[in-house]
């Protein structure tokens, strides 16, 4: 049985090992060109920036109710 798991591990590695040695990656020059990426960048930004203010403002009143209660 241990022989048998030794030959099938042994035959993994090196068909896994084979394989990428020849792999190439897709060029995507032609669609990536096209799409201009600064308007997507600048609204995941706003988002970002209006979901830290609505935490700050959450935070902010957590540490000041308190203080005005006394």
């Amino acid at each position: 049985m241990k022989n048998k798991l030794k030959l099938l591990a042994a035959l993994a590695l090196t068909s896994g090992a084979t394989l990428p040695a020849f792999a190439v990656d897709p060029d995507l020059t032609s669609l990536t060109s096209v799409v201009s990426f600064t308007t997507v960048l600048a609204g995941v930004i706003a988002i970002a920036v209006g979901v830290a203010g609505v935490y700050l403002l959450i935070r902010g009143v957590k540490i000041l109710l308190p203080l005005i209660r006394g």
